[in-house]
């Protein structure tokens, strides 16, 4: 059996490999380099292949010497493979960036040639039909099965030489989806501006943005983006840098969009599926595109009557600027004129709501809020060895039994070359190693929060704060698994579109009274959060909502329809699809200069899954109101939601689930309600 020290034994001869460690080491992330990264490639896979001999050689099969030494495998791959891919989004050197993706490319292309090994499909096959097969607890079986549809997925029904073009093609896919992702963190346009122009812009906000010719240049980072558009009064400048933000990537990813479309339709066909969403939504709750699209063209009809309100709301606040009447609301004004409607109808302005949400104070009130609901607790690490100086390390514990659940590395500011929105990346999966030894899951948050500024701490606007709460629900997910294999733990063992509800949940607890009380301080005074503002947040929290969601369903649509219905190369060309459905469903047209698709970061990781978003809020919204109806901090019931949703990961059908922590069947009652559509209900 593959073990880690046997791993580190066999290397000894090659240079220090920080990531091929034994088991629960830690990874001394600022000990990579291009020549240690390339070694522990290269030895993975020799490692790699010395296991797969001893699966292969067995003679009398069973589950501990074939599905759980096959799982074995598999995370001694993802033992490395996922780290890389995190350093791959947030590594400052470019060089040591370079050798990870081509590391990268090769342990996705063993893993994928796994899925094509004809003899281990006949150990598994072999060991499937054995009477202790058929007698295997549900998790176990439904691994079993899983594995055994990948073969299929992987095209083991073709002819050996179709079985390799399609591994061909999914080497093609990898390298491009990877490309894509990198053009989008390498994207560095800014905007320059004189002192004449920054009227509506904060003194503190602007001074590290000043550049040595007395100019200030307004980055395309999230939070210098969306201040910018939410206060800068000039019209044209707004314009410039929403077409300097969707043109991010453009023209290097131009050609990939389509290359990305043909290969990934032309690897479905042969593996004997109409569309690429077919291929893909099979393993997922939905099971069929039909089924997909029924629900998000349900959806969009819903919303049509609450966009027009919040259409017309946007449309009135604007007239009342310009002091005459307003007829369109073009996309890079929406932002400005939410922001007056917010200081004009409800009294409330982000600005003032950031001074109660201090970085450091967020984080203890996750930390107290998780605490309480499924009993954990957290330590810093001092002198973590991490990747960049800002990254902070910590252990997280059962609160109980102080037994060590976890690590995690929170990884929050914006910086040149870095992922540019918001993720979970798991490091480590978890996993039983034997009885009573068990592989400590690890994972880092990586965000793109403003930074301290001057003498002012790192303040998170309240949409940075349910960020926060989303992708820390990601984490605890991860944190808390208890799944026997490491194929069955944390947040990718799940279907991609039930994987976002244990991060969507988390959001509500970012707007409740009893939570916000906890955390939300004043920066200078220390002053708990007014009432009167939690009141407000809480009411602004359906501002937009409907042009917010349906915003959302244009990007699930243009997905399905260029993953389900779209033939590239042909005479319609992706820009057309884009320009119809923008404006068939939000509202808004698409300036001719933009391309909005090159810097969709969902392209890659979310392919014919954007759906999942919406699909798994319904879940959510409804696991939500138990929480609402029993109490948000009640201790029994989240230690309920811990046992009986996360802990099990992938080792149980997602609807059992949430069956067996609703008590129920689940509804949509609680996500319309969440949208502002409580007339609908």
């Amino acid at each position: 059996m593959f073990s880690c020290k046997e791993q580190v034994k066999e290397t000894a001869h090659v240079p220090y490999l920080p990531l091929l460690r034994a088991s629960n080491q830690l990874i001394a992330f600022d000990s990579l380099t291009v020549e240690n990264v390339k070694s522990t490639g290269e030895n993975l896979l020799l490692q790699a292949d010395k296991t797969l001999k001893e699966i292969l050689s067995v003679k009398r099969r069973d589950y501990q010497n074939t599905l759980k030494a096959l799982d074995h495998l598999y995370n001694s791959l993802n033992r490395v493979k996922w780290p890389l891919e995190l350093m791959s989004a947030v590594h400052p050197d470019s060089a040591l960036r370079l050798q990870i993706e081509k590391t990268l490319i090769s342990v996705n292309n063993y893993l994928f040639g796994l899925n094509l090994n004809e003899a281990l499909y006949n150990a598994l096959k072999d060991f499937s039909s054995s009477g202790e097969a058929q007698r295997l607890p549900a998790s176990r079986r439904l691994f079993l099965d899983k594995t055994l549809l990948k073969y299929k997925r992987s095209g083991f029904d073709l002819q050996p030489a179709q079985r390799e073009e399609v591994k061909k093609l999914r080497l093609h896919i990898d390298r491009l989806s990877m490309n894509f992702s990198n053009n989008i963190a390498s994207a560095s346009a800014k905007l320059t501006i004189s002192p004449k122009d920054t009227t509506g812009l904060r003194r503190d906000f602007l001074a590290p943005r000043k550049n040595a010719t007395g100019n200030y240049d307004i980055d395309l980072s999230k939070p210098s983006y969306i201040e910018f558009m939410k206060y800068c009064p000039s019209d044209s400048l707004r314009k410039q840098l929403f077409r300097l933000y969707n043109n991010r990537a453009v023209p290097e990813n131009l050609p990939i969009i389509d290359s990305l479309l043909h290969y990934r339709q032309k690897m479905a066909v042969l593996l004997g599926y109409k569309s690429y969403a077919e291929y893909t939504i099979e393993e997922k709750m939905a099971k069929k595109p039909q089924v997909v699209w029924s629900f998000e063209n349900s959806l969009i009809d819903m919303l049509h009557e609450k966009a027009k309100i919040d259409y017309d709301l946007l449309l009135k606040a604007k007239s009342t600027y310009l002091k005459k009447k307003a007829t369109t609301i073009e996309e890079w004004e929406q932002t400005f004129y939410l922001e007056k409607i917010s200081q004009t109808d409800y009294k409330i302005d982000q600005r003032e709501v950031s001074q109660y949400f201090e970085l450091n104070n967020v984080i203890q009130g996750l930390f107290q809020i998780t605490q309480r609901l499924f009993g954990l607790k957290y330590e810093e690490i001092s002198n973590p060895q991490v990747w960049h100086k800002e990254v902070r390390m910590f252990n997280c514990y059962d609160s109980e039994s102080n037994k060590l659940l976890g690590r995690f590395y929170l990884d929050l500011f914006p910086r040149a070359k870095k992922y540019t929105h918001a993720a979970m990346f798991t490091i480590t999966p978890g996993m039983l190693i034997e009885p009573g030894n068990k592989e400590i899951p690890e994972a880092a948050l990586v965000c793109n929060f403003p930074k301290p500024e001057g003498d002012k701490p790192a303040l998170l606007f309240s949409y940075d704060v349910e960020t926060f709460f989303h992708e820390f629900g990601h984490l605890i997910h991860g944190l808390v698994a208890g799944a026997e294999l490491s194929s069955q733990s944390g947040p990718e063992s799940t279907p991609q579109d039930f994987a976002e509800a244990p991060s969507q949940i988390y959001e509500n607890w970012a707007y409740q009274k009893a939570t916000l009380t906890l955390f939300a301080k004043h920066y200078q005074t220390g002053q708990i959060i007014p009432d009167e503002l939690i009141t407000k947040m809480i009411a602004i929290k359906t501002l937009n909502s409907g042009l917010d969601a349906l915003r959302q369903l244009f990007y699930a649509t243009l997905d399905m329809t260029l993953h389900d219905k779209y033939t590239p190369y042909t005479s319609e060309t992706t820009t057309d699809v884009i320009k119809k459905l923008k404006k068939k469903i939000t509202w808004f047209d698409v300036p001719d200069d933009t391309y909005l698709l090159a810097s969709f970061g969902h392209f890659v990781t979310y392919p014919a899954g954007y759906y999942g978003y919406m699909w798994s809020k319904v879940y959510a919204q409804d696991m939500w109101s138990i929480f609402e109806d029993k109490g948000m901090l009640n201790s029994d019931l989240g230690r309920q939601y811990r046992q009986k949703v996360l802990e099990p990961g992938g080792s149980k059908d997602p609807m059992d689930l949430v069956k067996n922590f609703l008590g129920r069947e689940p509804n949509t009652k609680a996500l319309l309600r969440d949208l502002g559509l409580t007339f609908k209900m």
